[in-house]
C-alpha cells in the first residue's frame, strides 16, 4: 500500500468494469486474455466410448455429428464473446 506525503496510508481504489447498467446475462469478458485465438475441445462420451476432438474454430465444430449421449466442451479463450454467444445459442445455454 502506498503512502501519502504526510505518511498516512492511501486507500486502495476499486476499479469497476463497464458491466454496470447492462442487462442480466450480458456477455462481457472480465479479466486477463490468456490466449490469442479461442479453441474448443469436445468430449463426446458414454460409459463405453469417448471421442475427444479439438477445433480451431466454431465452423469446424459445426460439422461434428454427436455419437453418444453426453457432450462436454472445454473452451480456451472465453474472452471472445461472439464465440461464447454462438455456443450458448447452439446448446441453448442461458
Amino acid at each position: 500500500m502506498s503512502k501519502r506525503p504526510d505518511g498516512r496510508p492511501r486507500k486502495q481504489r476499486t476499479t469497476y468494469v463497464k458491466k454496470l447498467g447492462q442487462p442480466p446475462g450480458a456477455l462481457q469478458h472480465m479479466g486477463e486474455i490468456k490466449v490469442d485465438k479461442p479453441s474448443i475441445t469436445l468430449f463426446d462420451y458414454s460409459a463405453e466410448n469417448l471421442t475427444e476432438i479439438t477445433f480451431a474454430s466454431l465452423d469446424e465444430s459445426r460439422q461434428y455429428k454427436k455419437h453418444n449421449q453426453l457432450i462436454w466442451l472445454n473452451v480456451h479463450g472465453v474472452h471472445d464473446v461472439n464465440v461464447m454467444a454462438t455456443i450458448g445459442e447452439r446448446f441453448r445455454l442461458h
